[in-house]
């Protein structure tokens, strides 16, 4: 009984709708949602229970640039998950469209062994539930490169990133 209570429990706390990162046959790299009748989703994917979401390539991500070495080195330890972000966050970064995003799989890695355990790992400490594939976004530069962290989709909600190590200048303090 305790088991099914707290299956339950787990069920009800998690996002309703899945992402998952895609590239097409045209070198289309796409963000698919598949909304699982999340009303925010549905209402996103212009009612339709799925839909996908264009993503700019990166430029200079495919390589081992000091960016891209830090992102897949530090992840899940200088680069980490904090507190919750509210639903609306993540429909407003897509809307945006200015974002890089990553997981283990991505074709951006070129600095450890492509979805490695050890790399999955990585990505999977920055959700406290199960989450297979974590999608992190990185904010994206004027010259659409790699920017700051931003955020991780993970199944039970989406999260504020930030890296633990990062001192703001002067002219970033509020």
């Amino acid at each position: 009984m305790k088991f099914l209570i707290i299956s339950l429990f787990l069920n009800l706390s998690t996002f309703a709708f899945q992402v998952e990162t895609i590239w097409t046959e045209k070198a289309e790299k796409k963000l698919s949602l598949t909304c699982e009748s999340d009303e925010q989703c549905v209402r996103f994917c212009k009612d339709q229970e799925a839909c996908t979401v264009t993503e700019d390539v990166c430029k200079n991500c495919v390589g081992t640039s000091l960016a891209m070495t830090f992102a897949f080195k530090e992840m899940g330890r200088t680069l980490v998950a904090s507190d919750k972000l509210d639903d609306y966050a993540f429909f407003d970064l897509l809307k945006g469209n200015s974002f890089v995003s990553i997981t283990s799989r991505s074709i951006y890695n070129l600095v450890e062994r492509f979805d490695s355990s050890s790399l999955k790992q990585k990505f999977r400490s920055l959700c406290a539930d199960d989450t297979r594939y974590p999608v992190v976004f990185f904010g994206k530069t004027a010259g659409g490169e790699l920017g700051r962290v931003q955020a991780v989709w993970c199944e039970s909600g989406f999260y504020e990133m930030i890296q633990l190590d990062y001192l703001p200048t002067e002219d970033q303090l509020d």
